[in-house]
Formats: C-alpha cells, structure tokens, sequence
C-alpha cells in the first residue's frame, strides 16, 4: 500500500468515526473518548486516550471549530497521530506512563 493510499484511508476511518454518533472507538489497542462542547457558535473539545484501561492521555483541540463534524474529525486526527508517533518509539527501558 502506497503512503498516499494509506493517508487517504486513515482519513476515510477518522471522516467515519467523526460523523458516528458514538463517541468512544478503539485504535490499536486504545479506547478513545471524544468529548465536545458547543459555546455560541464553535465547537471545542478534547480526546481522553485509554491504554489497558487506564487514561494515559488527554488531547485537545487547539482552535474552535465551526461544526460539530469538523471538530471531531479533528479530534479524531489528534488522537490518532499521538497514538502512530507512540507506537513508533522505544519501549524497551523505563518509559513507563507516569501516574496523573
């Protein structure tokens, strides 16, 4: 599979989730809770990342959002890229999640 294929599926899968009415999916081996709030006429909003049931990390947007789909397309893409460039490094020594 070419990079391009493979960007242009994880961005099918992610226009998927976000349009979902479900608020939660899984993505190797992570649970993802999507939470987003309207004021006036934006949407914020944050991604809570849970591995081996345990919350591990929280993502948020960092703009306002116009419509609800846009903002969790958003989400969506931050959660995955953090969950990609975790799964690219070193785990062997003393990386171990601290606790919050």
């Amino acid at each position: 599979m070419t990079a391009l294929a493979s960007t242009m599926e994880k961005t099918d899968r992610d226009l998927d989730e976000a349009l979902s009415p479900d608020t939660d999916f899984e993505y190797r081996g992570w649970l993802v809770r999507l939470e987003t709030t309207r004021a006036d006429d934006v949407w914020s909003g944050h991604a809570d990342l849970l591995y081996a049931d345990v919350h591990r990390c929280r993502v948020v947007l960092a703009t306002s959002r116009l419509d609800l789909p846009s903002a969790r397309l958003a989400l969506c893409a931050r959660a995955r890229d953090f969950i990609d460039d975790w799964s690219t490094r070193d785990h062997s020594g003393n990386t171990a999640f601290l606790e919050f």
